[in-house]
């Protein structure tokens, strides 16, 4: 997940950190003077050079112990080391967090528009196709071409009879006529 060049950067990074402090303290060591003129630990006299340079409280060979000791042990400047990289791995664990996050929440937000618009389609193709039934059956049952040449021709002929009876009952209404015309004008005398 983490390749050398991150931690590359997190050791430049730390070791900008520790210059620009050393930097600083030599600034204020310069402004204050000089360092200690004899050491802290052993007493013997610290050269002038020296204690300008980087304002020593110690000699070189007390200082040389003293990084040795810091180095085995795992000293400040290795777990200032050590902080700085932990710090960036944490926030690029972070950023990675955020950016999954992000990725997760637009893919499910997709897939919710994605499914409800399937759904939405769905109910549709449902309605079409239950209206494509309806009228499926509906022309089934419509006749055919040679259903209605059969139903003109039966009307035809049933017209044709209709024509008899009218002309038969024409004969019947007009001999009722007479009759009740006869037995009118005879006036009742039997």
């Amino acid at each position: 997940m983490f390749d050398e060049s991150d931690y590359e950067r997190a050791s430049k990074l730390a070791q900008n950190e520790i210059d620009a402090a050393l930097s600083r303290h030599r600034a204020q060591q310069a402004a204050r003077g000089a360092g200690r003129e004899t050491c802290l630990e052993c007493g013997e006299p610290i050269p002038a050079a020296r204690r300008l340079a980087v304002a020593a409280e110690l000699c070189v060979d007390c200082q040389a112990i003293q990084e040795r000791q810091a180095n085995m042990t795992g000293g400040a400047m290795s777990w200032t080391l050590n902080w700085t990289a932990l710090r960036f791995s944490l926030d690029l664990l972070m950023l990675v967090g955020v950016v999954m996050v992000g990725i997760y929440s637009w893919w499910v937000a997709r897939n919710q528009a994605t499914k409800s618009a399937i759904d939405t389609v769905g109910e549709r193709v449902y309605s079409v196709e239950e209206r494509m039934t309806r009228v499926e059956r509906d022309i089934r049952n419509l006749p055919t071409p040679s259903d209605l040449y059969e139903l003109n021709q039966r009307i035809a002929t049933v017209h044709g009879d209709l024509r008899e009876i009218k002309g038969a009952l024409q004969g019947l209404s007009r001999a009722v006529d007479l009759m009740n015309e006869h037995l009118i004008s005879r006036g009742g005398r039997d």
